[in-house]
């Protein structure tokens, strides 16, 4: 809760706050600018509203630039913090002595302070449940038959939600509505295909006729694959055979090449033994036999010679018939070669190419076709079933509203009448809040009056207060002003709650009797008057 609230330009410097009911007295006279709205506005400033800036300008003008130093207390613990007029989108941590350590946003600080009340509301922020309930003179939420808006420009659909937000009834509805959002998202995205013409939109007959078309095209698909089967092993079949004969003539061909090097290999050395004949000399054989005739072994050497000279030239002859038949041989292998590694190609593809081509032609013309028809009818079907989807979500989203709906509604109604009956007893009027999906009312039925429609506004807020985590409850005299005395007399009670805080300025009070005037002095945080305004400096004769 709020402790303290401290401005060195205050009357009186510390103003201490309390559990329940804080009240802000102004004097018998009713005397108006003496601070009472205004301090109600600091204590909205305090817990991070920015209407003091925007529609108090007088203040600053008068005081120039301050700062307000305040005090929380939460599970026996005290926070300590500081805020500047002329630094207001930023709070400071103090310590004790309001010594500033750090700065935090104000959008830090405020949820820190949803923290610290333990506000379980996901979907609001804390300024967004306390800012309506801030009902203080100057701001837009003082309309008494739309107390959920909190300005005029706010639609009443965000009002509707907001009611069910602070009462914890719109998770479900949100996970609808975003449901709802991503479907519609999706048909806008399917309608965009069908607008550029990526895919064409058809109607539930074509949807048919594609259908049919398509189970006519997985026969024909199946057709084409099964006979293109059984030509496929008609084919290898005699592709498999052809390719055993070039092998088996490839064989033959390196046999005989091998049987050509072999004597190729032979006749080389024959030759290159005829050569060594041909270079013998005697002289050797002279040393050893001098008596040996050399004419004869000449002659006997002239006859070998010719010899080899002759078989030299056979060989010669046949070795050229050999190399010339070798090369033959190495042409044949190679043009086997490539017929084989032909007939490999072909066992690979299976089918000759005029045939093979006509096969793959048909077979992809019906493949295009079916991708065509299978897309045109996925589109069908997917558009179908989001249109189907958003029709369900969006009576789903209804069910869910208009049932969290009549929850909220009959609470708050239900609150309402407790505390007419305890106020003015069973047979007064009362107002009546009728919610639903997009707007809702409320007013009571054949009492128009100003009284009762302030009256309207207090009963609105105090049913929130008590049933709903709403922390903190302020009120302005001005709705005061318009109820008759037994109405407020009987209404102050119900600011009491220990466990929260109501800030209520208030005058006159001797009217409205002595157990109200008693009980509002015993609740009084700070007193003022025409004689002891709120700030040290008093504008209003200037």
């Amino acid at each position: 809760m709020l402790c303290k609230l401290r401005c060195n330009k205050f009357r009186q410097p510390e103003i201490r706050f309390k559990p329940g009911l804080n009240v802000v007295l102004g004097d018998a006279e009713a005397t108006n600018s003496i601070g009472k709205s205004t301090l109600l506005m600091i204590v909205d400033f305090v817990f991070g509203g920015n209407d003091l800036l925007k529609l108090n300008t007088d203040i600053i003008t008068e005081l120039g630039d301050h700062s307000y130093q305040f005090c929380f207390e939460f599970d026996h613990k005290k926070y300590f913090f500081s805020r500047h007029t002329n630094k207001s989108k930023t709070v400071y941590v103090c310590d004790k002595y309001y010594n500033e350590l750090y700065a935090i946003s104000l959008e830090e600080y405020t949820h820190k302070l949803k923290k610290l009340y333990k506000i379980p509301n996901e979907c609001l922020t804390f300024r967004s449940i306390v800012s309506l309930f801030a009902r203080i003179w100057q701001r837009e939420n003082l309309d008494v038959s739309r107390p959920l808006h909190l300005s005029p420009a706010r639609k009443s659909i965000e009002c509707v939600d907001f009611a069910l937000k602070i009462f914890n009834t719109f998770d479900g509805i949100a996970q609808l509505s975003e449901k709802l959002k991503i479907l519609k998202d999706e048909k806008s995205q399917i309608k965009s295909a069908f607008d550029a013409s990526i895919v064409p939109k058809i109607t539930k007959t074509k949807y048919n006729q594609n259908s049919a078309e398509l189970t006519d095209i997985t026969s024909k698909m199946d057709h084409i694959q099964e006979n293109l089967e059984k030509y496929a092993i008609n084919v290898n079949s005699l592709l498999s055979e052809k390719t055993v004969e070039l092998k088996e003539a490839k064989d033959h061909l390196l046999n005989e090449l091998e049987r050509q090097s072999v004597r190729l290999k032979r006749i080389d050395r024959d030759l290159s033994q005829n050569r060594h004949l041909a270079s013998i000399s005697f002289e050797p054989v002279v040393e050893l036999f001098p008596e040996i005739n050399v004419k004869k072994l000449q002659k006997i050497e002239q006859f070998h010679f010719q010899i080899s000279e002759i078989l030299s030239d056979d060989l010669s002859n046949e070795r050229s018939e050999l190399l010339e038949a070798t090369e033959v041989l190495k042409d044949e292998l190679q043009e086997i070669n490539e017929e084989i590694e032909k007939q490999i190609r072909l066992e690979k593809h299976a089918a000759p190419k005029p045939i093979a081509e006509a096969i793959f032609s048909r077979a992809l013309e019906l493949f295009k076709k079916d991708q065509k028809l299978q897309s045109e009818n996925s589109f069908y079907e997917r558009n179908s079933f989001i249109n189907e989807q958003i029709k369900r979500t969006k009576k789903d989203y209804t069910d869910e509203k208009s049932y969290s709906l009549e929850l909220v509604e009959a609470a708050i109604n239900t609150c309402i009448d407790t505390l007419v009956d305890t106020i003015y007893g069973p047979k007064r009027q009362r107002p009546f809040l009728d919610l639903s999906e997009s707007k809702y009312s409320y007013a009571t039925v054949e009492d128009t009056g100003t009284g009762k429609a302030y009256m309207n506004l207090v009963l609105f807020d105090l049913a929130m207060f008590k049933l709903t985590n709403l922390p903190l409850l302020i009120h302005d005299s001005l709705l005061f002003k318009n109820i008759e005395n037994n109405g407020v007399s009987g209404v102050i009670p119900f600011y009491e709650d220990d466990e929260k805080q109501s800030f209520v300025s208030i005058d006159e009070i001797e009217k409205y009797g002595q157990a109200t005037e008693k009980k509002l002095l015993e609740n009084c945080i700070l007193k003022l008057s025409n004689a002891s305004v709120l700030f040290t400096r008093d504008w209003r004769k200037s």
